[in-house]
């Protein structure tokens, strides 16, 4: 499993993938790198700890999902 952190913005609608290294998706992406995306859920849940706690943290719904669950290819 590949796992990413899911942020959609409260009032706008518009979502962005999180992974490692500081990087980000767009709603329309279709592929991503396996050095990008965490194995293991515990990964994914720490980096949406710490995104949640930023100072705009609260305007975004935020979730772990795989990439299966959202379409994304990990190449």
């Amino acid at each position: 499993m590949a796992y990413i952190v899911k942020a959609v913005h409260k009032r706008t609608g518009a979502i962005t993938y999180h992974l490692q290294g500081h990087s980000k998706l767009t709603q329309d992406a279709k592929s991503v790198s396996k050095y990008y995306v965490y194995d293991k859920e515990r990964g994914a849940k720490s980096l949406m700890s710490r995104l949640q706690k930023q100072p705009d943290g609260m305007d975004y719904e935020w979730s772990v999902v795989t990439t299966e669950d959202e379409g994304i290819e990990v190449h």
